[in-house]
């Protein structure tokens, strides 16, 4: 069998060893297969408040935050606070972004005006506003 198949399906035996409501959140593809088989080599208790924070905070964790999971529970520090403390962290993928379409502010701007140039002329624009209205 080739390596990477092997990996492959190790990784799907992995997760035999989730509690069943992180196993749903997977098989619904709100948890990929690299967290979860991080999450897997936790305790179920340590499953179970995972799954509960991500009940609470209406998020899945990254990679990146099942790594530091798993490490602390290697650790045996992996606890109810441990747990939110890496939940809470904001992710790149989760911050709102807003979006103007460029033709609406165009005539606001300066020709020439970069990316970068716009983007300060717009926040000044707002600076402007608040400073404007908080002494209006």
């Amino acid at each position: 069998m080739h390596p990477d198949i092997a990996r492959q399906v190790a990784r799907y035996v992995r997760l035999t060893e989730l509690v069943p409501e992180l196993l749903d959140l997977v098989d619904e593809g709100k948890i990929g297969l690299r967290p979860a088989v991080e999450l897997s080599y936790i305790s179920k208790e340590e499953q179970k408040e995972v799954y509960e924070q991500i009940i609470d905070r209406e998020c899945t964790p990254s990679h990146d935050q099942t790594i530091r999971m798993r490490k602390k529970s290697d650790e045996g520090v992996l606890d109810a606070s441990a747990i939110e403390s890496i939940m809470s962290e904001e992710k790149p993928n989760q911050v709102e972004k807003f979006h103007i379409p460029y033709d609406q502010i165009r005539e606001f701007l300066p020709q020439e005006a970069s990316y970068k140039e716009t983007c300060y002329f717009i926040r000044r624009a707002f600076e402007f506003y608040c400073d404007y209205h908080k002494n209006n």
